[in-house]
């Protein structure tokens, strides 16, 4: 038997969004004639029906969702999700959703807990949440399954603490995606420098798992090749001596570099100016913009975070006000970001 039609399925077919649709079940606000209609006509094909019942009842009250991400440094990669989620508050507002900024110091443990459990004093409906502090993450998340409070995780996942759904990339694949890139036309006894520039503690499971994902690719494709894995503190006051000395010693037979996150631009004086040797590393933040245009790396691997912190949103928003279950996951593409297609971001 096939599942009932959802307004996600009716905003898709009619290219609009779930808040117009919305308007149009419920006939309030303004919606343009030909859309409208055009709704109508997707509502009726698709012999759709709406929990009125359910969305009487959702109107009574506001719905609290809790935002908890690290607050924006200086790097400009937090500040995109909540951009995402801006968007998605403002024109979800008129539905009975209203979202709470839990903002906490990044790789600061206490920092983290204080936000968290101000989260569970508030009497939040929901939570949407980058699980940044593995440790801490886990426990916040065991709490809010014991209170049977929703959470929607973005930029990775924690699949076994059952969120709603999970909105990022496959951290594995985007490894493997990353050993593709860096390892085509390359010799078999190439060298690979991984550079694994962490926060406090390396608490971040992400890289590792990227860093997996290299290391298998590698390991189907490729003979007698090396990994070298570099892990330093980003906050290292000799951060660019010591990578410096690290590419230095691995030079001769360097191939390509392999940066695991966002930080590309903290160590760009430290990148060699050599064709041959090709580096990628995530996230289009303006400095690595600039990296781009200059030359010294080749390839960045966007992850698309204003759209993760949008979608959480509207998951949130089609599980408590419309009542129906977003899907267990949402894998946001892996997008490939070169000199010459950059400016179409």
């Amino acid at each position: 038997m096939a599942a009932p039609p959802t307004i996600k399925e009716i905003a898709k077919r009619a290219n609009v969004s779930i808040g117009t649709v919305d308007r149009v079940i419920h006939k309030r606000g303004k919606v343009s004639k030909k859309n409208q209609k055009l709704i109508e006509d997707i509502m009726s094909e698709l012999n759709y029906t709406p929990n009125v019942n359910g969305r009487n009842l959702s109107l009574n009250k506001t719905y609290k969702i809790a935002l908890l991400i690290p607050e924006e440094i200086d790097d400009g990669y937090w500040s995109a999700p909540l951009e995402g989620v801006k968007k998605a508050q403002n024109i979800f507002r008129s539905s009975n959703l209203a979202v709470h900024y839990y903002l906490y110091k990044k790789d600061v443990e206490e920092s983290f807990q204080e936000k968290s459990n101000k989260i569970l004093n508030d009497d939040c409906d929901g939570v949407i949440m980058a699980p940044q502090l593995y440790n801490e993450a886990n426990l916040f998340l065991r709490k809010c399954a014991e209170r049977s409070l929703p959470f929607v995780l973005i930029d990775f996942n924690l699949s076994d603490m059952e969120p709603l759904t999970y909105i990022g990339q496959n951290a594995f694949q985007s490894g493997r995606l990353a050993g593709e890139l860096l390892s085509l036309g390359k010799n078999e006894s190439s060298t690979f420098l991984v550079m694994n520039i962490t926060g406090k503690g390396d608490k971040n499971v992400i890289f590792r798992r990227r860093i997996e994902g290299f290391q298998s690719y590698l390991n189907e494709k490729l003979k007698d090749f090396k990994v070298e894995v570099f892990s330093i503190f980003a906050g290292d006051i000799a951060l660019k001596q010591k990578i410096n000395e690290k590419i230095q010693k691995v030079i001769p037979d360097l191939s390509a570099i392999f940066i695991t996150n966002s930080k590309s631009y903290l160590i760009a004086d430290c990148l060699p100016q050599n064709e041959s040797i090709r580096v990628l590393g995530y996230d289009l933040l303006m400095k690595n913009r600039a990296l781009l245009k200059d030359g010294k790396i080749q390839m960045l691997i966007h992850q698309r975070p204003i759209d993760q912190g949008y979608m959480a949103v509207e998951c949130m928003y089609q599980y408590l006000v419309t009542k129906q279950k977003p899907p267990e996951e949402i894998v946001i593409p892996l997008d490939i970001v070169t000199p010459e297609n950059a400016m179409f971001y």
